[in-house]
């Protein structure tokens, strides 16, 4: 009789095993998978005002921005008053935080994924400034350009 079972026995646990097998595999995926599915916040439009040079300040803004831009959020940021220095190309680029990269090239790596990027350049310009001396990818903002992204329907602002 104990033969008879053991047949049986094995198959049923051989199932078990490729079933909870299936289970783990299935939730690694899923781990892995969609981040914006994950989210408990709806995915909106995310407006970020910069309106300072200050590393511990400027470091806090672009994580952020990098945490938004990382669950899917659209993000947009505008660089205004002393926030216009964070992308010149043309300025000492200090090493700040744990990415052990410089604002800009944080800057650069999100313009790259799609952050769009904008700088009021005027304040720019009093600072005796040129186009050429921003970094790749920035955006000259102006009411057509600002206004748009900060207006679109359901964004969130923050501004530091």
């Amino acid at each position: 009789m104990i033969k008879s079972l053991k047949k049986p026995m094995t198959i049923i646990i051989t199932g078990l095993l490729l079933f909870g097998l299936s289970i783990v595999s299935e939730n690694k995926i899923l781990a892995q998978g969609d981040v914006k599915k994950q989210l408990k916040e709806p995915v909106t439009p995310v407006f970020v005002s910069i309106s300072t040079d200050d590393l511990l300040d400027a470091d806090a803004a672009v994580h952020f921005v990098e945490q938004a831009a990382k669950r899917g959020h659209q993000v947009s940021i505008l660089l205004n008053s002393r926030g216009t220095r964070l992308v010149l190309d043309t300025v000492a680029k200090p090493i700040y935080g744990k990415q052990n990269k410089s604002i800009q090239d944080r800057l650069k790596a999100l313009i790259k994924k799609g952050v769009k990027v904008i700088v009021c350049f005027g304040h720019s310009k009093y600072d005796g400034r040129k186009k050429s001396d921003l970094i790749d990818g920035v955006t000259v903002g102006g009411p057509n350009i600002v206004m748009p992204a900060l207006f679109e329907k359901n964004t969130k602002v923050i501004s530091w």
